[in-house]
């Protein structure tokens, strides 16, 4: 039987971490928190470890960019 992974976001700090298909529980290893998977809202599933990683890195990098762009229009919009 192949496994499947799930690429979910931590209830508690919005991190972004791989689970494998079919456990019950997942520690998030930012912050410490227990989630239930079952009620836990997957982002994405692969049955490839490697293609789960890559989406996982790529909603890293879309979440960076959209806070550096922010941050960039507080700095621009406080000038005078």
């Amino acid at each position: 039987m192949k496994k499947s992974y799930l690429v979910i976001a931590c209830s508690r700090c919005q991190q972004f971490l791989v689970a494998r298909e079919g456990i019950k529980t997942r520690r998030c290893p930012y912050c410490g928190t227990r989630m239930t998977l079952s009620k836990t809202e997957v982002l994405s599933t692969t049955s490839d470890i490697e293609e789960a990683r890559s989406i996982l890195h790529s909603k890293r990098e879309s979440i960076s960019e959209q806070l550096m762009a922010t941050e960039r229009r507080k700095r621009s919009s406080t000038r005078f």
